[in-house]
């Protein structure tokens, strides 16, 4: 029974996008996904995900495209704002950005302009939608096959005439 289980674990792990990452960190991200949305049988606990993603980033190291750890770093921005620690969100938000996640820089780019959380900044909401449309990457820019979603910080941009500022 346990050769069983360890082997289908094994294949789990081997087939899914988190192949790259040691069983540890593969199993944190995986209960932390869990607790954020109430999945696999977990209720949903958001502040036992934010300490479980954590987790997972120290495990992880330095941020990579393999171990998706500016996505990790969004989804706890996020989990943060639906709590409405708008502080911890913000730093969150923030790595992200910068380490070129588009739906952070967008994110950021709505929260300036708004000026709820923050002071309102169109400067700073320029930059950062700016930023997201032109975000190299795939997620941001699309395929050959798909659309990519650079058109979202396009119509922002151009809905709130950012490029006044």
């Amino acid at each position: 029974m346990k050769k069983t289980l360890l082997l289908i674990f094994s294949i789990l792990i081997a087939t899914s996008s988190f192949a790259e990452l040691d069983s540890e960190a593969f199993a944190l991200r995986k209960l932390a996904d869990n607790h954020a949305y109430g999945e696999g049988g977990y209720l949903r606990d958001p502040r036992e995900a934010i300490i479980l993603y954590q987790k997972y980033l120290k495990r992880v190291g330095a941020p990579t495209l393999e171990n998706d750890s500016r996505n990790v770093m969004d989804t706890i921005a996020r989990i943060y704002h639906d709590l409405n620690n708008y502080n911890e969100a913000l730093i969150w938000y923030k790595k992200s950005a910068e380490l070129g996640y588009f739906e952070a820089q967008l994110t950021l780019g709505k929260i300036y302009l708004e000026g709820k959380i923050v002071n309102k900044s169109l400067e700073r909401s320029a930059y950062w939608v700016k930023t997201a449309f032109e975000n190299p990457s795939e997620h941001a820019q699309g395929t050959e096959y798909t659309s990519g979603n650079k058109y979202r910080a396009e119509d922002y941009w151009n809905e709130h005439e950012l490029w006044k500022y």
